[in-house]
């Protein structure tokens, strides 16, 4: 049926070209059909028209993480919070971007945040936070415990 989805987004579009949700769908289909540029140009005229529509920001972060696009990602996740600080996925998906660009910090400041609006955290990638962020203070310690002149 995504076809026959598809057709009902384009004809609404040509109806009311200024209907951002629309174009949010529309690129969702497009995207599920991987034409990943035309699902990007339609999230972003969803987002054109309606800059607080929270889908299509998640949309665009989700699609440019696919894409490898962290910072692109973060800007749309970080859009999401700023509209609804309530929105714990995104802060959830930041915690994964910024441990990927190796902010275990940070990461582990969005983790908490995740947690606090009662989203869970998957397990494995709460430990793997934990792990990174115990072996940057170790290695920090070892560097501040060796006398001077040591190596």
């Amino acid at each position: 049926m995504v076809k026959e989805a598809k057709d009902a987004c384009q004809k609404a579009i040509v109806l009311d070209p200024e209907l951002p949700a629309s174009h949010n769908l529309l690129g969702a289909l497009l995207e599920k059909e991987s034409r990943i540029e035309e699902a990007q140009q339609e999230y972003l005229k969803a987002v054109e028209l309606n800059p607080e529509l929270i889908e299509a920001h998640m949309n665009l972060g989700n699609l440019y993480f696919k894409i490898n696009l962290l910072p692109d990602s973060a800007v749309h996740y970080k859009k999401v919070v700023e509209i609804n600080p309530r929105y714990a996925q995104a802060y959830n998906n930041l915690a994964v971007i910024s441990f990927y660009q190796k902010k275990y910090s940070l990461a582990y400041e969005y983790l908490k945040r995740t947690e606090a609006l009662g989203f869970k955290v998957h397990p494995d990638f709460k430990k793997e936070v934990f792990r990174m962020l115990k072996d940057i203070k170790k290695k920090q310690n070892n560097l501040f415990s060796k006398p001077p002149g040591k190596k």
